[in-house]
């Protein structure tokens, strides 16, 4: 039976174009000499995000965060609006991290202009706002400030854009020096 998930056969290419970009370059500058990094997403992309975080941990010798706390998360958005739900943890964890001054964040965004991309959006600006380098990976290409760097993936559908985030993040892990374990 052919495969009959739509652009899979494409995830190499995509890959191979987004880590051939300038703006790809910097971010693995920027990710090397952090100490701090921080990802961002929602649904999909939160879950990468979290998957991110755990294997920069795990893997290299870096901090890495992403929201964990579901009680907290809903709380906020509740509270404040599904827009700015991430712009408070972003403002709150550099806030509190004595390591924001070497700090790096990147955000996971497929959706072109819902409440969940501006969420998104909102965080990145926030970070850049702090002097935190700040680079956006994305589906498609989305108006943000200057001082965020947007990396745009070309992808048409959710689960193409996730599989290219994951693949990213793996990269800046080996690009930095780190081993990726293989399965035993």
């Amino acid at each position: 039976m052919p495969i009959q998930v739509p652009e899979i056969n494409e995830i190499p290419g995509k890959v191979a174009a987004l880590v051939s970009t300038p703006s790809w370059g910097l971010l693995e500058e920027k990710f090397k000499a952090a100490e701090l990094v921080l990802f961002i997403g929602n649904g999909g992309n939160l879950a990468v995000a979290q998957h991110a975080a755990s294997d920069v941990n795990r893997l290299t010798e870096k901090f890495a965060l992403s929201p964990t706390n579901l009680s907290h998360s809903t709380a906020v958005a509740c509270e404040e609006g599904v827009e700015s739900w991430l712009t408070s943890w972003v403002q709150k964890t550099l806030a509190s991290d004595s390591r924001r001054h070497s700090a790096v964040l990147i955000g996971f965004s497929c959706s072109s202009d819902g409440a969940s991309a501006r969420s998104i959006v909102s965080a990145n600006s926030e970070a850049a706002s702090l002097g935190v380098p700040s680079f956006l990976l994305t589906a498609e290409p989305k108006s943000v400030e200057q001082t965020v760097h947007v990396i745009c993936v070309d992808a048409m559908h959710y689960h193409t854009a996730e599989l290219i985030y994951m693949a990213s993040f793996y990269q800046l892990i080996a690009s930095s020096g780190c081993q990726l374990p293989a399965i035993t």
